[in-house]
Order: C-alpha cells, then sequence, then structure tokens
C-alpha cells in the first residue's frame, strides 16, 4: 500500500519532469509542424488549412514563360534546415518554448514584407528588383502541435503517477 510520501516523492518527480523533459519535447514538435508546413505549402492553424499565397512569378509565369519548378521557399532548403527548437529558461516555472532559425530571411518569408537587393535565378532568367514578399506563415503553434503537446501531458502524468 502507498504511502503519502509515495505519493510526494512522486508528484516532485512529475514536477521534475514536466519542467525539464516536456519543454524540448513540445519545441520538437513545434519543428516538426513547421517542416509539415512546408511540405504542404501552407499552414495549419485553428482546425483550418490555409494555402501559402502564390508566388507572383507562378501567376505572371518567368520571363521565361516557365512555371517555376520547385516547391515555395524549398528551392534550396535552407530555411527548411534552418528551424531548431528555442527553449529558454527565465527562472521558476517559467520556461519559453518555440522554434528558431538562424536564416536572416525567415521572419520576412513568414510575416510577409519588403525585401532588399534583387532576385536573380540563371537557370529561369530571372535578375529583376526584390518583389514585396507575402507573408507565408509557417512557424508557430497550430492545432497539430497542441495536440501532440496535450499528449505529452497526459503520457507524462501516467509514467509518473501510476
Amino acid at each position: 500500500m502507498r504511502t503519502t510520501n509515495d505519493l510526494l516523492s512522486q508528484l516532485k518527480e512529475l514536477g521534475k519532469a514536466l519542467r525539464f523533459e516536456l519543454p524540448p519535447r513540445i519545441a520538437e514538435n513545434m519543428v516538426k509542424e513547421t517542416q509539415r508546413n512546408f511540405r504542404a505549402q501552407g499552414y495549419t492553424n485553428d482546425g483550418k488549412f490555409e494555402r501559402w499565397k502564390d508566388r507572383r512569378y507562378d501567376v505572371l509565369k518567368t520571363p521565361a514563360g516557365i512555371k517555376l519548378g520547385y516547391k515555395k521557399l524549398l528551392r534550396t532548403r535552407r530555411l527548411y534546415n534552418s528551424y531548431r527548437p528555442y527553449i529558454k529558461r527565465l527562472g521558476g516555472f517559467n520556461i519559453r518554448v518555440g522554434v528558431q532559425s538562424n536564416v536572416p530571411y525567415a521572419k520576412v518569408q513568414n510575416e510577409g514584407g519588403q525585401t532588399k537587393g534583387r532576385w536573380i535565378q540563371e537557370k529561369y532568367k530571372i535578375d529583376r528588383p526584390a518583389p514585396r514578399i507575402p507573408a507565408r506563415k509557417h512557424a508557430g503553434i497550430g492545432t497539430k502541435t497542441m495536440i501532440e503537446v496535450e499528449k505529452e501531458i497526459n503520457r507524462t502524468i501516467k509514467k509518473y503517477l501510476k
């Protein structure tokens, strides 16, 4: 038969697990969802799938008259591969979890805006001023991440409170 000390020790272990084991798993789920968004060329939030806006050159065709032959934001896969889990402990149980990228244009691609320089792709004979980038949401917490977070919390609680 279990005692109150057993319950207290299990609760202590559960607290440690929620503080140190759960945030990295949540951040990994966020990175996985971000990568799913890239592959699907859209963003899932609140249960709705929002397709990314077409590229200007897919609508107007390229100067060479060719539609671009790669998925949006996946020409070099640099942005796709750059996302990493972000975990910052602020003291106590205050923890910030998210995804981060070291690519300078990640924020512009996610939120939209004007870029500097020129847009050059020799293969498609494109050499023009950089266009205004439409927002193509891809990073953040969507419905799938929230479902996975709920599952992770339930697994952790079941593991420590048998």
